[in-house]
């Protein structure tokens, strides 16, 4: 495992399973992995498909320790926000989505792995959520807030994630009720979970709304009818690998509600944003 972690530098993201009680009334399947079974929406229960390396079936991620990081976005050379990270280029694992590039590039801008690691990662929460928001807004759907609950449940599930080392859905999600997103990478590029969530967007049909293994995560972001959620990240023992909860409620990915909860992005917001302007800062 750590000799894949060293040899691929990039991001894992399990797929959400389906959200919700599983009610019959809702049409929704359980979002925890039942016992001694797999998560209902995903490939299997430990095997893992890298956004960048189809052939590789394990979660990776590699990267120094993180008394050895330094901060992903620090001015050189003249040129303030340049995304550099101790010489590695975050630019190659971000995607071409030019919009989410374009948040996420103002959202993380001046993020010191370091120093929020020691203060327990509370900046790169609240800047998951402002990311979060920014996406929901931009598909109709109101804020989540953070609650205290909520965020308690996400921390400790990601660390015992982080003991285990594995990315598997939390088993009293189905019993709870509540919705879940994980991702895992190395510490450079741990920061781009809520990013990547939103990036599977291009998998999406919105003229045919439905439940897919391959765009859990987004339909679980943007999910009109959640309004409350809690982060949790937590490092492994050989620091090489961040683990990151977000943990939702009410859950999202209800069979045959996903019309209603996933909006088509507005038309108020430019596809290509050349001309993109946050309206607020952070």
């Amino acid at each position: 495992m750590d000799a894949i972690r060293r040899q691929y530098p990039g991001v894992i993201f399990q797929p959400i399973t389906p959200g919700g009680s599983g009610s019959s009334g809702s049409g929704g399947r359980p979002p925890s992995i039942p016992s001694g079974g797999r998560p209902s929406g995903s490939g299997s229960g430990g095997s893992i498909r890298p956004p960048f390396k189809p052939s590789v079936g394990k979660p990776i991620g590699s990267g120094s320790s993180g008394s050895n990081i330094r901060p992903p976005y620090r001015p050189s050379g003249g040129k303030p926000g340049k995304p550099v990270y101790g010489g590695f280029d975050i630019n190659k694992y971000k995607g071409n989505n030019t919009f989410s590039n374009k948040i996420f590039d103002y959202i993380w801008k001046g993020y010191d792995y370091d120093s929020d690691k020691q203060n327990k990662f509370v900046d790169m929460k609240k800047r998951f959520l402002l990311e979060t928001n920014k996406y929901r807004r931009a598909h109709g759907a109101s804020n989540l807030v953070v609650d205290s609950k909520l965020a308690e449940k996400a921390q400790q599930y990601a660390e015992y994630l982080a003991k285990i080392k594995r990315l598997v859905h939390d088993r009293r999600n189905s019993i709870e009720k509540m919705g879940e997103n994980l991702a895992f990478g190395s510490p450079q590029i741990s920061h781009l979970g809520v990013k990547k969530w939103y990036d599977e967007i291009a998998l999406y049909d919105f003229k045919k709304p439905k439940f897919s293994s391959a765009t859990g995560h987004f339909t679980q972001l943007v999910w009109k009818a959640s309004k409350k959620a809690g982060f949790g990240v937590a490092v492994s023992s050989d620091g090489m690998g961040v683990y990151v909860v977000c943990k939702y409620t009410p859950p999202g990915n209800y069979n045959n509600e996903y019309s209603k909860n996933v909006l088509p992005l507005s038309n108020t917001v430019p596809r290509t944003t050349r001309n993109f302007k946050p309206k607020r800062k952070f």
